[in-house]
């Protein structure tokens, strides 16, 4: 097998790779944000909104096959192979827990239920929470082969973000349960969909510590 160097061609492809799953899962996050903010407009057709972040999942799950397909080409010899797979396979976990939110919301609402304004205002606040999570992400990986000190300082972010997220997720489970306990089909489904969101920022959280140990190695053999 070749041996490989700590800035090889082949590391060069990998977080190019990287960068494009990356981008794929940003359109599936816009497209979530979307879903979460216009939960209150009903002129907005959900299925629609749900067949928009479906073609991301499916290009990301395709693309993501396709890193790995390069990874076992690469030899057992690349560094940090296990990472690089982690990496993408977060990223495909990520957004098909998003499409999983948006695909309930979408039966709510399709089938004429409401969802009520403190709920809605905790699951904005949530979404926004994983959209930051995600910006911080991008940015640690875009920073990774230049700047691993600040993938480092990104990590860190996403971890912050990830404990605000967690009190995002019993507020609103709380409120949850609370407003819906006479209405068990939106508990039901709501409570998924708060789930899933939480879910999305523990799978963050689990990215940016994979992205930490390359970024420590790139650190320490430079």
């Amino acid at each position: 097998m070749t041996a490989y160097t700590n800035d090889t061609l082949a590391e060069m492809h990998l977080l190019e790779y990287l960068e494009n799953l990356l981008r794929i899962a940003d359109d599936a996050v816009r497209s979530f944000i979307d879903a979460i903010n216009n939960l209150k407009n009903d002129n907005v057709d959900y299925i629609k909104i749900h067949d928009k972040i479906s073609r991301p999942k499916q290009q990301l799950e395709e693309n993501r096959i396709l890193f790995m397909e390069y990874l076992i080409r690469l030899g057992e010899n690349l560094p940090n192979r296990s990472n690089y797979a982690s990496i993408a396979t977060g990223l495909e976990r990520l957004v098909q827990l998003l499409e999983g939110a948006v695909y309930r919301l979408s039966l709510l609402r399709s089938s004429g239920y409401s969802i009520e304004d403190e709920i809605v205002k905790l699951l904005v606040e949530g979404s926004s929470n994983v959209r930051s999570s995600f910006i911080a992400l991008t940015d640690a990986i875009s920073k990774l082969r230049s700047e691993p000190k600040k993938t480092l300082l990104k990590v860190n972010e996403i971890i912050e973000l990830e404990n605000r997220g967690d009190d995002i997720y019993r507020k609103t489970t709380f409120t949850i349960y609370n407003k819906l306990s006479n209405q068990i089909v939106p508990l039901m489904v709501l409570r998924d969909v708060v789930d899933f969101i939480e879910d999305a920022c523990d799978v963050i959280k689990d990215v940016g510590e994979e992205l930490r140990y390359l970024a420590l190695y790139r650190i320490l053999i430079t």
